[in-house]
């Protein structure tokens, strides 16, 4: 069958709502149909990740397996009826006249969800823009194909067909364009039109955009320090006094494991505005980091859990907080290559962020039973780590048996 006819096909299918069924699974798993800009794609219906066979491209684990469950239905809600995304967001995109204090998202141990935890903070759109461009799922034949060129197209995609202040996503996101010297001047005028969008106005509030990038340095200048982000050598981000220290203090851990680990990219989302003299001021910021698959890594240990599974060459899909603070659990990774999907659970571990003189009186090593018992319901295993202790061996792969061969 032909693009054109594939496309026809579907445009039809969309007209009449049909609900094409996914082929992982006897029974077919209910699918929709959305337009986008460039045509018709089939998606998964909403909450139904879980539904499909492990080995699907549109299967996802329970979403109360991570800070997804927290959020979807209420900051994030799918309309299969036009195939749009609407997400609430707890943190501003407009800055109003004498507003002048910055802020940095995830300096409360909540992540700014004791504020409003059905909101999406910074971070949590972040953490949503990279499972929706599926850079939280890993399989041994990634291994090699990602860098920013990739990364980047996927995070526009995954902003596409997303409603947000009754405005879509896409006008407000900046993802630079790899960076190539002999187009350099295309590029500075095409950033140079997108940033007129948040362009200060003396006397008039000012709208913001959101950037992601990777971070290239943070340094000091006269009066500021900037934020200098990969792939935008003739321009940078500025940061007051007071943001500096306290994204100091609050991405510690994420500074400390980009600076000590060469292969590793911090990745920032902040929004931002630009001023009078044409530069680009930091408004909210945080940070993410990811090994050098652009897996996001939460703490010491999840980098060693991660790394293990890349290197034994599973197929596994990284879970995200979203808006759960670091005191929160969540599993850190499910395998998605065992005989059922497996949840893998880090214990006893001191989160990034956590405030080791806080103690609220539980068992940092007890997890609730809510994310155990999702597993359970789902048909799914659990593998645990006590980081007191030696990490035990991955859950085992499952070798699915292959046809019967006979002999000329």
């Amino acid at each position: 069958m032909s693009d054109t006819t594939t496309q026809q096909t579907l445009a039809d299918a969309h007209t009449r709502h049909a609900r094409p069924l996914c082929g992982c699974r006897t029974p077919g798993v209910p699918m929709y149909v959305a337009a986008t800009g460039s045509g018709f794609i089939v998606k998964r219906m909403p909450n139904s990740g879980a539904a499909h066979d492990a080995g699907c491209g549109s299967w996802q684990p329970p979403a109360a397996l991570s800070g997804l469950g927290q959020v979807i239905g209420d900051a994030i809600t799918d309309n299969p009826e036009d195939g749009t995304t609407t997400l609430r967001f707890g943190f501003s995109l407009s800055k109003g006249v004498g507003r002048t204090a910055p802020e940095v998202t995830g300096e409360a141990e909540a992540d700014t969800v004791v504020a409003d935890g059905h909101k999406l903070t910074l971070r949590a759109l972040l953490h949503y823009l990279w499972d929706e461009a599926a850079l939280t799922t890993w399989s041994p034949r990634m291994a090699g194909r990602r860098n920013w060129r990739v990364v980047s197209w996927h995070l526009r995609q995954a902003g596409h067909n997303k409603q947000a202040k009754r405005q879509p996503l896409g006008r407000k996101l900046f993802i630079p364009e790899p960076f190539d010297p002999d187009h350099k001047a295309q590029l500075s005028s095409r950033r140079h039109a997108a940033w007129k969008a948040a362009q200060a106005k003396p006397g008039k509030p000012t709208p913001l955009m959101v950037v992601i990038g990777e971070v290239k340095a943070i340094e000091e200048t006269r009066f500021f320090h900037k934020l200098v982000i990969k792939h935008l050598p003739d321009t940078s981000f500025l940061l007051d006094a007071d943001v500096h220290r306290r994204l100091q203090k609050r991405f510690r851990a994420d500074l400390d494991g980009w600076a000590g680990d060469d292969t590793a990219h911090l990745m920032v989302i902040a929004t931002f505005l630009v001023n009078t003299a044409g530069m680009a001021v930091v408004q909210e910021i945080a940070f993410m980091l990811t090994d050098r698959n652009w897996l996001p890594l939460e703490s010491s240990a999840s980098r060693l859990l991660i790394g293990a599974a890349v290197e034994q060459s599973r197929r596994f899909r990284v879970c995200l907080r979203y808006n759960l603070s670091a005191a929160d659990h969540s599993a850190a990774l499910v395998f998605s290559d065992t005989e059922a999907p497996t949840a893998a659970f880090i214990l006893d571990e001191e989160p990034a962020g956590a405030d080791p003189a806080a103690d609220d009186g539980a068992d940092s090593g007890d997890i609730s039973g809510r994310e155990l018992l999702t597993a359970e319901l789902a048909g799914m295993s659990a593998w645990e780590w006590n980081t007191d202790l030696e990490m035990p061996e991955l859950p085992a792969r499952h070798q699915p048996k292959g046809p019967t061969h006979h002999g000329n």
